[in-house]
């Protein structure tokens, strides 16, 4: 059997540059769509199961609220938590089709 391609995640990053990125807005979007692509594959190939998955996303985004409180900010940043969301998203698009 072949394997198929891992799919690449690229959509809703160029909302995160305004002109010409920084060196470390780059780096930042880089790591963001490895990460990504290596979710889409570790649940597309079945190494974790997408329910696994979701809950680690999940405790990223709760230790991140709880950092900000510890530093006192309002909430958690809404931007570091939209793109957990984002991914959490496309989780359920492969959900969705079936594909665990």
């Amino acid at each position: 059997m072949r394997k198929r391609a891992p799919r690449i995640a690229t959509d809703g990053t160029r909302a995160l540059f305004q002109g010409a990125p920084s060196s470390a807005q780059a780096a930042g979007v880089a790591a963001l769509l490895i990460c990504e692509s290596l979710i889409l594959a570790i649940t597309e190939n079945g190494v974790l199961s997408i329910d696994e998955v979701r809950g680690a996303l999940e405790d990223a985004a709760a230790a991140h609220r709880h950092a900000a409180r510890r530093r006192g900010e309002q909430g958690a940043p809404a931007e570091v938590l939209h793109h957990i969301d984002r991914i959490k998203r496309t989780l359920d698009s492969i959900d969705g089709h079936g594909k665990r």
